[in-house]
């Protein structure tokens, strides 16, 4: 089976190299021209499972010669399916889906799923609308309307309505003052995608407590196998990718991640991302992504291989009969995540942690048969740290006193 991936989302899309290149499985890959000497890009460039290479236009830079260049790819070489990994190739080729249904198989969701999913406060109101748990939130048209809410306890979360993550898309405040600096912020920041009116942002309350996710593969809707796992670190300590994380079986979050899948239509492989709060006793949900995710290695060595049964589906393959996985299966994200984490925190608790390397049923993001990726992955980490590149002790500054926050309430725990 061939598989087109437009993607430079390096390590899930490693995760899939690794897991289905050993069983026969080809892969191009059409790397965004921007990214074209990133050491992340680099890294996927050289495994040794990748059996074709292209660079195409970026979609956030020109979303139509994106779509033209991987339309041509798919043309040039024939392929079976076109996966993707990141939220600008998805939506770019979501709005394309029938033109390149005559060259591949997409391996994601209709337009309107993929839509409504990135579209936070849209996606938000249906999590309600099928009673899976929110946070309160507020949704002010203007600066103006901050004032005049009633009921705002803080922290609080402020939200773009889209992308993601602290570099365009959260800002946490402790007080009104910060509320409004990071509101405008937002406000009038450079959407991450350029996709939505993103003027205004909406506010939700902080939940503290565990971060858990739910991850599933589904054919129009109906979710065909599913996982939850616990995010045991993650970086930056506040809430940020998961640098590490354990298999969980909570039938709760798989009714609400269920739940939301159905009413998304989703096609394809999803996850959603939760929280649990200790005051409710119950899961939180925090938002969807309509595309594979952090912790597909993990979900492999448990035994669910998201992609592989989603490309079966696609292809009309038999699919296997037990979706069963093993719970309390941990792995970790060393280079570059658990280790800058560490090192922000810290925490003496967190270095013992990190050293600890004998513990049963733990897996790593290491690969001996893919060994040229991985020493050039630690040598890039290792450069970057000497040469003061990275951003370790205080990676985005508008996390810094949630940051603390999140310190010691886990602390606490």
């Amino acid at each position: 089976m061939r598989i087109l991936i437009p993607d430079v989302q390096n390590r899930n899309v490693l995760s899939v190299l690794r897991s289905l290149g050993p069983k026969g499985y080809e892969f191009t890959l059409a790397i965004p021209l921007p990214e074209k000497k990133n050491s992340k890009t680099f890294r996927l460039s050289i495994s040794r499972y990748v059996s074709n290479l292209y660079f195409v236009q970026s979609p956030n830079n020109n979303e139509d010669e994106f779509v033209r260049d991987v339309v041509n790819i798919a043309r040039k070489q024939r392929h079976d399916i076109l996966f993707t990994f990141t939220d600008g190739t998805t939506l770019a080729l979501a709005r394309h889906r029938e033109e390149l249904k005559e060259l591949v198989r997409p391996g994601f969701s209709e337009l309107s799923s993929v839509e409504t999913a990135h579209d936070k406060t849209r996606m938000n109101r249906l999590a309600m609308s099928v009673n899976v748990p929110t946070p309160k939130t507020f949704y002010p048209e203007t600066e103006n309307q901050i004032s005049k809410l009633n009921g705002i306890n803080f922290p609080v979360v402020i939200k773009a309505r889209e992308g993601s993550g602290v570099e365009h898309g959260v800002r946490y405040a402790l007080d009104k003052d910060e509320l409004l600096r990071h509101y405008k912020e937002l406000q009038d920041s450079k959407p991450a995608l350029n996709y939505f009116d993103t003027r205004a942002p909406f506010i939700q309350e902080y939940i503290p407590g565990e971060h858990h996710d739910y991850v599933c593969v589904c054919n129009n809707g109906e979710v065909i196998a599913d996982l939850t796992q616990k995010r045991l670190v993650t970086y930056p300590v506040s809430g940020g990718v998961m640098a590490s994380s354990i298999t969980t079986d909570y039938p709760v979050l798989k009714d609400y991640g269920r739940r939301l899948m159905k009413a998304l239509s989703i096609h394809g492989v999803a996850e959603a991302d939760f929280k649990y709060d200790p005051r409710k006793k119950d899961f939180v949900f925090l938002e969807v992504n309509p595309r594979p995710l952090g912790g597909l290695g993990l979900s492999v060595k448990a035994g669910i291989n998201f992609i592989e049964i989603a490309a079966k589906m696609i292809m009309g393959e038999p699919l296997p009969t037990d979706f069963s996985y093993r719970k309390g299966v941990k792995y970790r994200w060393i280079f570059p995540e658990e280790l800058f984490t560490v090192i922000s925190a810290n925490s003496l608790k967190m270095w013992c942690r990190f050293f600890n390397f004998f513990e049963p049923d733990v897996y790593y993001d290491i690969s001996l048969k893919d060994w040229k990726s991985d020493l050039y992955r630690v040598s890039a980490v290792f450069k970057q740290i000497i040469l003061r590149q990275a951003r370790i002790t205080n990676p985005f500054p508008h996390y810094k006193h949630i940051e603390e926050l999140a310190l010691k309430l886990r602390q606490n725990v």
